[in-house]
């Protein structure tokens, strides 16, 4: 899910949300965790976003999670052009490729009922 949806998803519940963190990981399990999302994603659900390990390893190059999480949509712009559906991941790891996946941690704080 994009970060602006999620953020927008936030201040929907009455809550003033920012991405606090924003990091990367290898996807573990890739045959059985990409396999599972290829299986959603052939049968309409999604789309799920993987992306090359070395590209991954590029865009968050020198920075904290903290860092990141302040630039996160920027971030995520600069992975769009990388983006790997879950099928096309599937392939790749079957090839014995690595993939991984962006992980963010959203802050949320409730709007004050008188601010609404």
């Amino acid at each position: 899910m994009p970060l602006s949806e999620i953020l927008a998803l936030s201040g929907a519940a009455g809550y003033n949300g920012g991405i606090l963190t924003y990091t990367w990981k290898i996807q573990s399990e890739p045959l059985d965790v990409v396999g599972g999302y290829a299986r959603w994603e052939r049968e309409g659900l999604g789309p799920f976003h993987f992306y090359p390990v070395d590209v991954l390893r590029e865009v968050f190059a020198g920075l904290t999670v903290a860092a990141a999480g302040a630039q996160a949509l920027q971030l995520e712009k600069e992975l769009a052009p990388h983006e790997i559906s879950a099928v096309d991941a599937l392939a790749r790891v079957e090839r014995g490729e690595k993939v991984g996946h962006t992980v963010a941690i959203l802050d949320s704080v409730k709007i004050p009922d008188s601010a609404l």
